[in-house]
């Protein structure tokens, strides 16, 4: 639980809004322990939906669990913030 809770604390900090969302990287550059991202796919546009990185990953708060999860981070003025429950 505390790993969790550590992920999402980490992740709601912020509020500047950033540029452009490297995709691609965000896999390797995104380090917390009991957190695994394994896929960063940049999404495109599609209607009234913009581009946006589809993020998934597990959580391992026990080293007998294995919670998978997956969010979209939009690649344009992304304040950095989202939140799990």
């Amino acid at each position: 639980m505390a790993i969790l809770s550590t992920c999402l604390l980490a992740a709601c900090g912020g509020g500047a809004v950033s540029n452009i969302v490297a995709c691609d990287a965000l896999a390797q550059s995104f380090k917390s322990d009991g957190v695994l991202i394994t896929a960063s796919t940049p999404m495109a546009a599609a209607g009234s939906t913009p581009e946006y990185c589809r993020i998934e990953g597990t959580l391992k708060p026990e080293p007998t669990s294995s919670i998978r999860f997956a969010t979209n981070i939009p690649k344009l003025n992304w304040n950095g913030r989202f939140i799990m429950i």
